[in-house]
C-alpha cells in the first residue's frame, strides 16, 4: 500500500512548526544534514526511502506535541467526603470558586456533587431536615470519568460535554482534575 505524504515542498515548513532543527531531524531520520538542507531547498528530489523516512519523524514529533490531559489538569483535587454535609460542599463551593466536587469515600470516588445538583435538589426537597444537613452521599450524582494522564485533548472535549469535570488517575490514584473552564485556558 502507497503512503501518501504531505508536499515535499512542506517538509522545512512542517520542520520548523515542531520545533526542530535540521540537525535534529537528520539526526532521528538517520539522512544527513547536507541531504535534508538539499531538499528543503528544492535543489535536489528526494528518495522515495528519504520521504518516508523524513515524514515518519515529523509526523512522530507532531503525535508527541499532542495536548494531552496531564499537560492541562489541575494537580491539587479537591473534593469532599461522602457522609459530610451539603452545607459543607457549598462552603468549600464558596471558599475555592469551584463549580463542581469529587466525592470521596475511603479515599475511592463515589460520587459527585455540584452547584446545578444542589439547586436542583432545593426545588424538589421536602423535609423537615433543612437540605444544608444532609449528608452529601443522599444527593450526590454519578462519579466523574476517569481518564489517564496521556489521554488526548479531543476525548477531553468529548467527556465534557457530557460531564462537569474529568479525573486524571495514573496506577489507580486519582491524580487531576479537568473542568470545562480548564479547556479556556488554552483557547
Amino acid at each position: 500500500m502507497d503512503r501518501i505524504f504531505p508536499n515535499i515542498s512542506d517538509i522545512k515548513r512542517l520542520r520548523e512548526s515542531l520545533g526542530i532543527s535540521r540537525r535534529e531531524l537528520a539526526r532521528l531520520s538517520g539522512i544527513d544534514q547536507s541531504v535534508i538542507t538539499e531538499i528543503e531547498e528544492g535543489r535536489i528530489k528526494p528518495s522515495y526511502d528519504n520521504v518516508t523516512r523524513i515524514f515518519t519523524v515529523l509526523e512522530r514529533k507532531r503525535r508527541e506535541r499532542v495536548t494531552k490531559a496531564r499537560d492541562i489538569m489541575n494537580r491539587v483535587v479537591v473534593g469532599i467526603g461522602a457522609n459530610q454535609k451539603v452545607r459543607d460542599a457549598i462552603e468549600i463551593m464558596e471558599k475555592d470558586r469551584f463549580s463542581q466536587l469529587p466525592v470521596f469515600d475511603r479515599g475511592n470516588v463515589v460520587g459527585s456533587i455540584s452547584d446545578q445538583t444542589i439547586l436542583n435538589r432545593i426545588s424538589e426537597y421536602k423535609s423537615k431536615v433543612p437540605l444544608s444537613e444532609l449528608p452529601i452521599y443522599k444527593i450526590m450524582d454519578k462519579p466523574f470519568p476517569t481518564i489517564d494522564g496521556d489521554a488526548p485533548l479531543t476525548l477531553i472535549y468529548e467527556l465534557l460535554k457530557h460531564s462537569s469535570a474529568v479525573l486524571i488517575v495514573e496506577k489507580e490514584k486519582i491524580v487531576g482534575i479537568i473542568t470545562k473552564t480548564d479547556l479556556f485556558k488554552i483557547v
